[in-house]
C-alpha cells in the first residue's frame, strides 16, 4: 500500500504535464500513487498521460467529461479510491522539488493538514512568495474573512486521508467568485479539532496562469522544460536557493519599512491628537 496518494487535476494544459507529473514521480519518497484527474481533457492530454501510465505503474488516469466549474467533484470521486494515508496535490503546471513529498509526509505525522511556503516564478524570472503560517490564528482568520487571502496553492498542501473522510462535503464546486483551493481550505480549517502546520521550507515552484495571459500550452510547457532542466543540475538548484533567499530578504525589508512607516504615521496622528486636545483645553479655560 502506498504511503501517499497524489491528486493532479487537469483540464486544458496538456503539454505541461510532461514536466509536472515527472516531478512528482522523481521524489525521494517512491512509495506513492499518482492520480491524474481529467476534467474534459483534450486528446493531447490523453496521449501524454497514457504514455506515462505505460512507463510507470504508479500513474492512473481518470478520464472524466467536463464537470461543473473546475471539476471538483471528479477529485472527490477519485479520492474514494486513494490508498495512501496521506493525500498530496499537484497542479498540472507546477514543479515539485524532489523533497516535497518527504517534507509533507513528515509534517503530517504530527498534523492533519500541512503546507510548505508558497513560491512562484513570474515570466521575467523574478520570484514571489507568500509568507503565511496557518497555525497562527491571524492568518486563519484571513482565510475566512477575505476572498483573496495569502494561502498555499494546491501544489504546496496535503492532509491525512482520515481528515478528508471527516469533511462534511470534501471537494465540491466553489461558489462563484471564490477559488477552489480557498473553498476547500476553509472547509478544512472550519473543523475545530484540525491541527494545521506551516512548514518553513520551499519545495514547489509555481507558474501561475494569471501572470501569463495569452500564453499557449506549448509556451507554458517550454517554460517548465527550461526550469526542469535547470533544477536537474546541482548548480541550478543552488542558484534557485539563492534567488529564494534574496526574495525573502527583499520581502522582509519591505515589511520592515512598511511597519516602520505605519508606526511613524500612528505616532504623528497621536501627537496631532494630543496637541488638539491641549489647544481645546486652553480655549475652554479662556
Amino acid at each position: 500500500m502506498p504511503v501517499a496518494t497524489v491528486i493532479c487535476p487537469t483540464f486544458n494544459h496538456g503539454p505541461t504535464l510532461r514536466y509536472s507529473l515527472p516531478s512528482a514521480l522523481a521524489q525521494t519518497v517512491e512509495d506513492l500513487e499518482l492520480f491524474v484527474v481529467g476534467d474534459g481533457v483534450p486528446d493531447v492530454t490523453r496521449e501524454i498521460v497514457g504514455e506515462l501510465c505505460e512507463r510507470d505503474g504508479r500513474v492512473r488516469f481518470f478520464d472524466n467529461p467536463k464537470g461543473e466549474r473546475r471539476g471538483e467533484r471528479h477529485r472527490h470521486q477519485a479520492m474514494a479510491e486513494a490508498q495512501g494515508e496521506v493525500i498530496l496535490y499537484l497542479s498540472d503546471d507546477d514543479l515539485w522539488l524532489p523533497n516535497h513529498a518527504e517534507t509533507l509526509i513528515a509534517a503530517l505525522e504530527q498534523a492533519d493538514w500541512a503546507h510548505t511556503i508558497p513560491a512562484w516564478v513570474l515570466p521575467d524570472g523574478q520570484m514571489g512568495v507568500n509568507l503565511v503560517d496557518l497555525a497562527d490564528t491571524f492568518f486563519r482568520d484571513q482565510v475566512f474573512r477575505e476572498t483573496r487571502p495569502p494561502i498555499p496553492g494546491l501544489s504546496q498542501a496535503g492532509h491525512t486521508r482520515a481528515l478528508y473522510e471527516a469533511l462534511p462535503l470534501g471537494w465540491n464546486p466553489a461558489p462563484e467568485g471564490l477559488g477552489s483551493d480557498l473553498h476547500m481550505w476553509r472547509q478544512i480549517l472550519a473543523i475545530g479539532w484540525v491541527t494545521p502546520r506551516s512548514v518553513p521550507a520551499f519545495t514547489v515552484l509555481g507558474f501561475p496562469s494569471p501572470a501569463r495571459p495569452g500564453w499557449t500550452a506549448e509556451q507554458r510547457a517550454d517554460e517548465l522544460a527550461a526550469w526542469a532542466a535547470k533544477l536537474s543540475e546541482p548548480s541550478g538548484r543552488a542558484a534557485l536557493d539563492r534567488q529564494v533567499l534574496a526574495t525573502f530578504a527583499q520581502r522582509g525589508a519591505w515589511e520592515e519599512k512598511h511597519s516602520t512607516l505605519e508606526r511613524e504615521a500612528l505616532e504623528a496622528k497621536l501627537r496631532r491628537g494630543s496637541l488638539a486636545r491641549a489647544l481645546g483645553w486652553r480655549l475652554r479655560a479662556k
